[in-house]
């Protein structure tokens, strides 16, 4: 079952970058942060209908204050942050991480207010109170559930094509065996940066199964269409087709085939650039997209520098998705079989 283990890896890597701790999800079956992270995504009956009760009617949002995540998902995650705070500031430990920099913005906080457009009278700093430990475990928890199950699937989908297409997987494998051996095997930023048809391998797997079929926005004043008598008026609900945008032909011609050349440079620069939308755009695209790719690419240079992934005979071509589900998912487990290379990148 490839998304279990891609699972595990995702937490460890979210818990380490994250809080500083080593979870060892991967060894550990019974680790209590995996175990948080499926039950996050979760999809129930009652939090579908408060979800789209306040979607129908975003007046109720205004006057009632609805909870939707779980109280012991956030019961425990509150729980690791505070204990983990007080261990760091106990003991004065600075660590490199996530945390440690909204601890340090929990101590003071500096804010910088730029020019605006009615002039430079707001521009300059200003001390103000730092976060409160509420703010670090919202900020601390979104981190957390964005960067799991998005991550773990994008590789998973990813795995699944590259085993379907022999001839792509066995150019991303020879681009990893030539990256690594310029640095000696070291999987580290720079390598990854120099792997370039893999970013083209990963920009199509999230073309053809974006993490979320659609986006929802808000309209912040009022729009006319050049052209055309539509018009859409201040505060109105938007949603964006992600889904149905990375799958029209006018865009990307024959959409159903995994082809990783349609993000050759060239072809990116003859494209619109808002009809891929894996990130979202503009002010509110994902901020985590850079870590997140970065994980993508430490899991594939390590399993296609070392194993040759092919089909089972059980997987479904094309695959069948889930009906239920706040992310594109597979309607059942996907196996794959992984092969250990005779020559390995690392």
């Amino acid at each position: 079952d490839v998304k279990n283990v891609l699972s595990r890896y995702t937490i460890d890597v979210i818990a380490n970058c994250a809080f500083g701790l080593e979870t060892d999800s991967l060894l550990n079956k019974e680790s209590k942060f995996y175990e948080v992270g499926v039950e996050s995504f979760n999809v129930k009956f009652g939090l579908l209908l408060k979800m789209f009760v306040y979607s129908a009617f975003p007046i109720f949002s205004k006057i009632y204050f609805c909870d939707f995540q779980d109280e012991k998902i956030k019961n425990f995650v509150t729980g690791v942050i505070r204990s983990t705070i007080e261990y760091r500031e106990k003991h004065n430990i600075s660590r490199l991480d996530f945390l440690d920099q909204l601890i340090k913005l929990r101590q003071t906080q500096r804010i910088l207010k730029e020019e605006t457009k009615d002039g430079p009278k707001n521009s300059g700093y200003e001390e103000k109170e730092g976060l409160t430990i509420e703010e670090i475990t919202a900020e601390t928890y979104l981190f957390f559930t964005a960067g799991y199950e998005t991550t773990a699937n994008t590789i998973m989908f990813c795995l699944y094509e590259l085993a379907c297409n022999s001839r792509i997987q066995d150019k991303v494998s020879w681009e990893v065996e030539e990256v690594l051996h310029r640095y000696d095997g070291d999987i580290n930023y720079e390598a990854l940066l120099e792997m370039t048809y893999m970013d083209q391998v990963i920009s199509e797997t999230l073309r053809r199964y974006p993490v979320f079929s659609q986006l929802s926005r808000e309209c912040t004043h009022e729009y006319k269409f050049p052209n055309s008598r539509l018009e859409i008026d201040k505060d109105v609900g938007i949603v964006i087709p992600v889904y149905s945008l990375h799958h029209d032909p006018k865009y990307f011609p024959d959409p159903y085939t995994f082809d990783p050349d349609r993000f050759s440079p060239e072809n990116c620069r003859n494209r619109h650039p808002y009809v891929y939308l894996p990130f979202g755009e503009g002010p509110r695209m994902c901020i985590g997209m850079r870590f997140g790719i970065m994980k993508i690419k430490m899991a594939l240079a390590t399993l296609i520098g070392n194993y040759q992934i092919s089909l089972t005979p059980d997987t479904d071509v094309p695959l069948q998705f889930k009906s239920n589900s706040f992310t594109t998912l597979p309607s059942k487990p996907l196996m794959l079989v992984f092969t250990r290379r005779h020559t390995q990148a690392l």
